[in-house]
């Protein structure tokens, strides 16, 4: 049993790119770049309206517990729907491309959540990690039925052709 599915046919890898170097992020960049994307997120979720962060001890330990669960929960069911994509003979980067739509989804959640902040902080309100939570939630929903209008799409499209053959 597999715990990833290889590439679909004429699937293409969505590479990030060194914009120095030219060439695709290993694995370092992808955690630089997950690791600026989380400390956003912590950010957001704890600035208060007059613009300081504003958290506690057992508020940080109790958002790192969810934080892992919520990232656990991800993985599983990456795994569980095999929505991983791996090509044995490609290198660590295309593989890295062929997956990064959840970074993707993630940043998207993020910037949303920041012009929420805003909104939140001019109307005197806490903060909340209720905001990325719920902006990540959406885009992920939205981003999930995007794929998959596109590969049934693309079924269609493939077995018309082999009907018209």
């Amino acid at each position: 049993m597999h715990i990833s599915s290889p590439p679909a046919d004429g699937q293409q890898s969505s590479l990030f790119i060194d914009e120095q170097t030219k060439r695709p992020l290993g694995f370092g960049g992808y955690v630089v770049l997950t690791a600026f994307v989380a400390v956003l997120t912590f950010v957001l979720s704890h600035v208060n309206a007059g613009r300081e962060i504003e958290i506690d001890v057992a508020s940080f330990s109790n958002d790192l517990r969810w934080g892992l669960a919520l990232g656990l929960m991800y993985w599983l069911q990456s795994v569980a729907s095999r929505t991983i994509v791996i090509d044995p003979g490609a290198s660590r980067e295309i593989n890295f491309g062929y997956n990064s739509r959840n970074l993707v989804v993630f940043a998207c959640a993020v910037l949303t959540a920041g012009g929420v902040v805003v909104i939140r902080q001019m109307t005197g309100r806490p903060p909340s990690g209720w905001l990325v939570l719920g902006s990540l939630l959406a885009f992920r929903f939205l981003f999930d039925i995007s794929l998959g209008l596109h590969r049934e799409k693309k079924k269609q499209a493939t077995e018309s052709q082999r009907h018209g053959e």
